[in-house]
């Protein structure tokens, strides 16, 4: 049986004014498996990413499936994107310095939650919204839970390890419903323990079965362990795509990174 694609991106082109950065570049994220992006400093990776999620204009086609339902993004808003099952992480994490990092976490299942509210939930609405908010620190307490930092839910985020940071906002992603898992750089800056410890938890979240994980990263041989398929950008096209060490002996793939692999 095929794996479903939970993510279809399909003729993506972003410009800056007269400078395209992203040129018809196609992408299929399916279930269960994480597809890794990489390409020299330059390539469009990010630009890719950001309009995926909604964060650059850009054209082309973004279809996603949430609960067996296959629903157009293109030209929703980042938070519609989110909504609808789309999840990201940045380059830089992007934590609450003023909450915990039970807070931190919760606070992605209330910003997930539609807020259009009848006139009389005004008045009404006080126990229904303690009821979710206890809802959504129950769930923000498993996801902690499933990625290893429980003990670390009443600590401040912005004193945790670049790594136990980055780990946050995988936690902070899963810990609502969804289906797509856009990492940008998470193994930037971490040390050898960390970068395992995160791409134990990446395997572990993707065997799971309910997410597919996009993965940008310069790290090669992180890529080349942990990814399940690769696809190769340069100067804002797709060069090469397939399993990572077909792709990363591809010799076109080791022109593009002049000596870099």
């Amino acid at each position: 049986m095929p794996d479903r694609s939970l993510l279809v991106a399909e003729g993506i082109r972003v410009a800056y004014g007269g400078l395209v950065v992203v040129d018809d570049v196609s992408i299929r994220v399916p279930s269960g498996r994480i597809h890794a992006l990489v390409g020299p400093n330059g390539s469009g990776k990010t630009s890719l990413v950001n309009a995926i999620a909604g964060f650059v204009p850009a054209r082309g086609t973004v279809e996603l499936e949430h609960g067996g339902k296959r629903t157009s993004l293109t030209g929703l808003p980042p938070q519609r994107r989110a909504r609808l099952g789309l999840r990201r992480t940045f380059q830089t994490p992007q934590l609450f310095p003023t909450l915990t990092v039970l807070e931190t976490v919760a606070a992605g299942c209330v910003r997930l939650r539609e807020h259009r509210r009848p006139a009389w939930w005004q008045v009404a609405g006080v126990r229904s919204a303690r009821r979710e908010f206890a809802a959504d620190l129950e769930a923000a307490l498993e996801a902690l839970r499933w990625v290893g930092l429980e003990h670390l839910a009443d600590a401040a985020p912005h004193r945790l390890a670049l790594g136990q940071q980055r780990v946050v906002e995988v936690a902070r992603a899963v810990a609502s419903p969804g289906t797509t898992l856009l990492l940008d750089e998470p193994f930037a800056g971490l040390s050898g323990d960390e970068r395992e410890a995160l791409a134990a938890l990446l395997r572990r979240t993707a065997a799971d079965g309910d997410w597919g994980m996009l993965l940008v990263d310069h790290n090669i041989e992180v890529v080349e362990a942990l990814a399940d398929d690769v696809m190769v950008m340069d100067t804002g096209r797709r060069i090469a795509s397939g399993p990572p060490r077909a792709v990363l002996d591809d010799p076109a793939v080791r022109r593009a990174y002049t000596g870099a692999i």
